[in-house]
């Protein structure tokens, strides 16, 4: 069980640090969107001050579907364009509304809700939905509840993988294959590949002796990167070859149950026949 004390901050700036703090370590090692987002609904439902209702609305099929939240229960479906949170995922703007009874459209789930706040989230400009916290309170939310906020869904963004934001071997290798280039022969397309490849895998590892020999700090954002360009030569060989990614990727799956049924082992790898 995660427990979540009291958080004691002389302003909101040190309140959001605490938060933010907290939603690092509820998501730590787990990257399931809808596990994180319920968590993370849950932890301002039971830390911020003078809110009635904190949640997500994921946007689908071009309108907005009621995702995890703490509070009463809630309009189900939302029109882009309408109510805040509709507005703030057509605009997608941040809204700090102070009256909500003078928010054209405003659409009344709950006639307690005297202010609110919504966030839209979007990665790689995608529109993922909306963080939407109401408050019985007029004039409850301001600029430092944007800045720790947007934190907030930062942190989301960083640690999730959010529905569709992922892509398909296949779709990445065509993708990918756009900025090919030309070659004179299938043999030239190959040997820039093999030459390539050897160059971006040389330059992660060196990254990562330096992390470990000589007192570097490791870079994961720029191991990412060099992982992607291995991928893109990769992408290349398979090209040259008529091969698909997705089929490669496959086969070496299908050939590891086969040789490991049960997971790794040592006697097993050691004793392989093949």
């Amino acid at each position: 069980m995660f427990e979540i004390e009291k958080i004691v901050a002389k302003d909101k700036r040190g309140f959001y640090k605490e938060v933010n703090s907290y939603l690092e370590a509820l998501l730590e090692g787990e990257s399931d969107w809808m596990a994180g987002i319920s968590n993370a609904s849950s932890l301002l439902y039971h830390t911020l001050e003078d809110i009635n209702w904190a949640g997500f609305y994921l946007y689908k099929n071009k309108e907005l579907v009621l995702g995890p939240f703490h509070g009463k229960p809630a309009c189900v479906r939302i029109e882009m364009g309408k109510g805040v949170c509709g507005t703030t995922a057509k605009t997608r703007e941040i809204q700090v509304v102070e009256d909500v009874n003078k928010f054209p459209g405003h659409i009344a789930c709950d006639p307690v809700s005297q202010s609110e706040i919504v966030l839209p989230i979007i990665k790689d400009n995608l529109l993922i939905g909306v963080l939407d916290i109401d408050s019985p309170i007029k004039g409850r939310f301001d600029k430092e509840d944007v800045q720790g906020l947007r934190k907030f869904v930062d942190i989301l963004n960083r640690k999730l993988v959010w529905p569709g934001t992922f892509m398909d071997i296949s779709e990445y290798q065509r993708r990918a294959m756009r900025t090919k280039g030309k070659y004179n022969s299938i043999k030239e397309q190959v040997l820039n590949a093999s030459l390539g490849l050897a160059g971006e895998v040389g330059e992660c590892v060196d990254h990562i002796k330096k992390g470990i020999f000589h007192g570097h700090e490791l870079d994961k954002e720029y191991i990412k990167k060099e992982l992607g360009d291995v991928a893109w030569y990769i992408a290349l060989m398979s090209h040259a070859l008529g091969l698909d990614m997705g089929h490669v990727c496959q086969e070496n799956i299908s050939k590891l149950e086969k040789r490991y049924p049960e997971g790794f082992h040592k006697e097993q790898s050691i004793n392989r026949k093949e």
